[in-house]
C-alpha cells in the first residue's frame, strides 16, 4: 500500500486552490491603495510535474524493497507453521502406532497373567510367577496411558496450532 502511494507521487499532479482574505479597515490600505477591497478571494489551479524529484524515486524504491520483504517474511511465516503443522501431524501418526503397539503389549500381558493363573491352579507356576506377570501387566498398563497421554497431547498441540483447539472445546460441550 505505501508503495503504491510512494509511486503515485511521482505521477503529475493537478490540485485546486482557493485563498480568502479579510483585510482590516484600521492598517489604512485604502488610502495606499487605488483598488482596495476589504474582501478578497484567489482561486486557480496548481499543476506539478515531478520530472527530477530524485528523492521520491529513492522513497519509491525503499517502498518497493519493503513491500517485497514483507511478503517474504509473511511467505516464510506460512511455510513455518506448515512445516510444523506437517511435524505435529507425523508425529501423530507415530504416537498413535506408539500406543497401539502399547495397547497389544498390555492385551499380550494380560493373556500372560491369565495363563499363569492357570498354571497356578494346575500347580505348574509359583505365586511368585503371578506376581511377576501382574507386575509386568502393570508396567505395561502404565506404558499404555503414558502413550495415550502422549498423544492426546499432540492432538491438543495441532489444534492449539491450526486455531481450532476452541471449536473442539466448544463441541465437547
Amino acid at each position: 500500500m505505501s508503495a503504491r502511494g510512494e509511486h503515485k507521487q511521482l505521477l503529475p499532479a493537478i490540485d485546486f486552490v482557493g485563498q480568502y482574505g479579510l483585510f482590516s479597515t484600521y492598517n489604512n490600505y485604502q488610502e495606499f491603495f487605488r483598488e482596495f477591497q476589504r474582501n478578497n478571494g484567489i482561486i486557480g489551479v496548481a499543476i506539478r510535474f515531478p520530472l527530477f524529484n530524485m528523492s521520491q524515486r529513492a522513497r519509491a524504491a525503499v517502498a518497493d524493497a519493503e513491500a517485497v520483504q514483507a511478503r517474504q517474511q509473511a511467505e516464510d511465516a506460512r511455510n513455518k507453521v506448515s512445516n510444523a503443522t506437517r511435524k505435529l501431524q507425523r508425529n501423530i501418526a507415530q504416537l498413535a502406532a506408539a500406543r497401539e503397539v502399547a495397547r497389544l503389549e498390555y492385551q499380550l500381558a494380560r493373556a500372560d497373567v491369565d495363563t499363569v493363573q492357570t498354571k497356578v491352579q494346575a500347580g505348574t507356576a509359583t505365586l511368585r510367577d503371578e506376581s511377576d506377570a501382574r507386575l509386568a501387566e502393570g508396567q505395561k498398563y502404565s506404558a499404555y496411558l503414558d502413550a495415550s497421554y502422549q498423544l492426546e497431547q499432540a492432538q491438543m498441540q495441532l489444534l492449539r496450532s491450526t486455531g481450532e483447539l476452541e471449536k473442539w472445546a466448544l463441541a465437547q460441550k
